[in-house]
């Protein structure tokens, strides 16, 4: 009796395929899924913000990462004066680095585990909200730029008309 599962070989490709291993167990092998971190809120409260406090700071402390992650082209660098820095590090390194740092002593505790044992889950969010922190800070530039350029901080914050814009 043959096997019905059995797939018809052409004679001249007998015995040349490899055995595949026959497992006493039935279906495909099971692996432990990924862990999924709950929605991260940067906004709101203060808890909330100051995740996004601990971002910039850390951004500030890591002036390489801050280029990397911020800029949209070497000609950025070269406009806001820096020297050029070739790293070696990919943003994702970076983003999981941010993950540890910024999550490390949070109060959401799955985060704050996530967040050492995981880090690469982290990436897709922090990378939305440093391209949010961008697209803000581009966006407050450009109002500067209109009615303000060389104006301090001391001259936007004192004037009400300009108060709102940082």
């Amino acid at each position: 009796m043959s096997n019905p599962l059995q797939t018809p070989q052409s004679s001249s490709n007998k015995g040349k395929g490899k055995a595949l291993p026959v497992s006493s167990e039935s279906g495909p092998p099971t692996s432990t899924p990924a862990p999924k971190i709950p929605q991260i809120c940067w906004e709101g409260n203060l808890l909330f913000s100051a995740r996004t406090t601990r971002l910039i700071k850390w951004c500030k402390e890591n002036k390489s990462a801050q280029i990397r992650l911020f800029s949209d082209s070497t000609q950025d660098v070269k406009d806001a004066g820096w020297k050029k820095e070739v790293s070696g590090v990919l943003k994702k390194d970076y983003f999981q680095q941010l993950a540890r740092q910024i999550f490390a002593n949070d109060t959401n505790h799955e985060l704050k585990t996530y967040s050492q044992s995981h880090p690469h889950l982290f990436m897709s969010q922090i990378n939305r909200r440093v391209q949010d922190l961008h697209k803000k800070y581009n966006e407050v530039n450009s109002k500067l730029g209109q009615t303000g350029e060389g104006m301090s901080y001391e001259d936007v914050v004192t004037d009400p008309s300009k108060s709102n814009i940082i």
